[in-house]
């Protein structure tokens, strides 16, 4: 009868060791990897990533360029008011063209285009 040849306890241990050594190895290469995607992840997509800052750096300057614009209606408006309470002919300017007001004993002549071709 064949005797089953088995391998001594010690090299059996020493087998068991190097497995588990080699596993524990390849976990922790796994679990950097996974560290350093989350890593990157956080870096890029996150909260305060690069999209998100690069977002609000596009949404910064379009404000910038709204309050630049809200800004110059503002001194045109100023500039009219000044004109307004001081130029007697820029008051009856507007008056005429933006109100269509006319002065006493005026006439005026509206035309209307000939509808017939």
């Amino acid at each position: 009868m064949p005797r089953f040849s088995r391998k001594p306890r010690h090299i059996e241990k020493r087998e068991y060791q190097s497995r588990r050594i080699i596993l524990q190895r390849r976990l922790k290469k796994v679990l950097l990897l996974i560290s350093l995607a989350f890593i990157l992840w956080l870096f890029i997509a996150g909260d305060m990533g690069l999209w998100t800052m690069w977002q609000s750096i596009r949404y910064k300057k379009r404000l910038e360029r709204v309050v630049q614009m809200e800004e110059k209606k503002a001194r045109e408006l100023d500039e009219k008011i000044e004109k307004l309470q001081s130029d007697t002919l820029f008051i009856e300017r507007t008056a005429r063209y933006e109100l269509g007001m006319i002065r006493d004993n005026e006439k005026v002549f509206i035309f209307k285009e000939n509808d017939r071709e």
